[in-house]
């Protein structure tokens, strides 16, 4: 509908049917929508500032309106294939939704959408009572562009109460993909049902763009590095942004795009029984995981179907993506209460392997003797600096307890460690069922102690501190240690090594069927010991076939590893391997 000079209409109600119309989509049209009671919409579409097309909504229009607004005095009702749009693709003026009381979406095909890709000016939404989305029902929201010197996000959409997802329906959050601007959501509280959610996947920053970009075939990082992307490649992307604050966006790799943002702070309780997910593209250059940041001060929950995901996207043979961020601060999260996953898990293919990223949680509640919440994570708690444990088994999950900022230093576990097809690093990163030390940062003094056995079959590792560590390492196992199968490993220590190892196993060693051990050597002066690792075992060792030891002197300084030994034995095709493992070339 173009009207010459009709920039505001106001009315008393509007109900929308069986039609579709746009108003305010050239110059001169209406910007300003003003309706005093109810805006109902079934099977329809009405669009301010923008073009409503086939019982949806297209923003491919030059010219947005002016400052486009839409304010309703009481509900919005969106049914049928009812649908509301606010704004194009590349809106240079500030938008603004209001509504005074409700606004339900609901059913198949009812979108509310507000902003477009490329949104420059910030756009403000704002509902008096509760947000409902139904059988289906869908909000997207675009942050625009920001500079951060007066605000951190792009767009804010306030709900004083309840935002309520239900099964099969959908909030899609989307980032600025050059800038990287989000979207903001303030809330009286928020529950997201089983099958619905919010999806920011591959919303972030384009390919090419963010602080983790990548380049030649290679993945973004964030959380975690991005994977390299192969020969002829370049290295994957860096790792940026906060752990315990994460809003930034995940970048782009050479190809993909990263996965969004989704910034939630809410006044009360927040239940989580669906998905929350930011993940990022797989692509040949993958992108990174993007942000998950949820802040409450009520009651935080959720069931078995519960998930908060911010993965790298899967690298084909490039590239993969680095895992994003993901913290939540709230002080009420009962472990009983709260039964939904978490994972930050790099792309799990491609040339080289990516990095896994962070949880940031405000206390260890959620920690158990399977750690059964986390996967592919590195995970932060501030001052959670001993875990005392009668057990731990960790099958077919990769998690380290992270070395940043003062946490886990000392690990106590009464009687046995078990892992299977999974991954522990204290003081250190285990990935991709296996363990990397790109990361700065580390515990100080970790100590791992194990009373009973430490056992790790079928792709099971296990990683002690990091490269450049500086202080002591140590682990301790009360009676055997058995490393049996292909990729299955202890590590303990990492290249640049600072600080003596030390590790005293009580009773055996076994390696078999592929199982290794890995030992980096300290740098060492030679005035109180000519060592700079020492491997102390009372019983015997027993190395089967392709099974190795690989001792790693320290690479400028020459600390070696020395082993102690009840008695040693190695088997046809197994052995003792310090091959390229001592001084650097110059």
């Amino acid at each position: 509908v173009i009207i010459p000079n009709f920039a505001e209409w106001r009315i008393a109600n509007l109900a929308i049917s069986d039609r579709v119309v746009a108003v305010g989509d050239l110059a001169g049209g209406a910007t300003a929508v003003t309706v005093s009671n109810d805006l109902t919409i079934a099977n329809g579409g009405l669009c301010v500032g923008g073009i409503a097309v086939a019982r949806g909504m297209a923003d491919s229009i030059a010219g947005p309106a002016s400052n486009p607004a839409v304010t309703v005095g009481g509900d919005i009702l969106l049914s049928g294939g009812g649908a509301l749009t606010l704004g194009v693709s590349g809106q240079g003026s500030p938008l603004a939704l209001t509504a005074g009381a409700n606004v339900v979406v609901e059913g198949s095909n009812s979108a509310l959408v507000v902003g477009g890709t490329e949104q420059v000016a910030t756009g403000v939404v704002y509902f008096g009572s509760a947000l409902t989305l139904t059988n289906g029902g869908t909000f997207k929201v675009h942050g625009a562009a920001t500079n951060s010197t007066t605000m951190n996000y792009g767009t804010v959409v306030t709900v004083t109460d309840l935002i309520n997802v239900g099964p099969a329906s959908w909030i899609y959050p989307y980032a600025q993909r050059t800038n990287g601007g989000t979207v903001m959501f303030r809330a009286g509280s928020l529950a997201i049902a089983t099958n619905g959610g919010i999806n920011a996947d591959e919303k972030g920053f384009s390919s090419g763009y963010g602080p983790g970009k990548a380049a030649s075939y290679s993945g973004a990082g964030y959380g975690g590095k991005g994977g390299h992307g192969g020969q002829g490649g370049a290295g994957g992307g860096a790792t940026y942004g906060s752990t315990n604050a994460p809003f930034d966006p995940g970048s782009g790799g050479s190809s993909g795009a990263g996965g969004g943002s989704v910034r939630i702070y809410a006044a009360g309780d927040v239940t989580i029984d669906g998905i929350i997910s930011a993940n990022g593209q797989s692509a040949s250059g993958a992108g990174s995981g993007g942000a998950i940041s949820i802040a409450c001060d009520g009651v935080f929950s959720g069931g078995i179907a519960g998930q908060l995901l911010a993965l790298g996207g899967n690298g084909s043979i490039y590239g993969a993506g680095g895992g994003g961020r993901i913290a939540v601060a709230c002080p009420n999260m009962d472990s009983g209460a709260i039964q939904c996953r978490f994972s930050t898990a790099a792309g799990t293919t491609g040339y080289v392997p990516a990095g896994m990223g962070t949880v940031c949680l405000p206390n260890a509640n959620l920690v158990s003797d399977t750690l059964h919440r986390f996967d592919g994570v590195r995970l932060v708690i501030p001052d959670f600096t001993t875990w005392d444990t009668a057990s731990l088994t960790i099958s077919n999950r990769v998690v380290g307890l992270e070395p940043l900022g003062g946490c886990l230093a000392s690990l106590k576990i009464t009687n046995d460690l078990i892992i299977a097809n999974g991954g522990l690093g204290v003081g250190g990163v285990p990935i991709a069922r296996g363990v990397s030390d790109s990361i700065a940062g580390q515990v100080s003094n970790p100590v791992m102690t194990v009373g009973g056995n430490l056992l790790l079959r079928n792709g099971g590792a296990l990683a002690l501190g990091i490269s450049g560590q500086g202080s002591p390492l140590t682990l301790a196992v009360g009676t055997n240690v058995v490393i049996d199968g292909s990729n299955s490993a202890l590590v303990v220590g990492g290249a640049d090594q600072m600080a003596t190892s030390v590790v005293t196993i009580g009773d055996a060693m076994i390696l078999t069927n592929g199982g290794s051990l890995s030992v980096y050597a300290a740098a060492t002066n030679n005035a109180t010991t000519n060592y700079g690792a020492v491997v102390a075992i009372h019983g015997a060792v027993t190395v089967g076939s392709s099974s190795w030891i690989y001792p790693y002197s320290q690479r400028t300084n020459g600390g070696s590893v020395q082993f102690q030994v009840g008695s040693l034995a190695i088997a046809t095709n197994g052995g003792i391997n310090a091959d390229g493992r001592g001084y650097t070339a110059s």
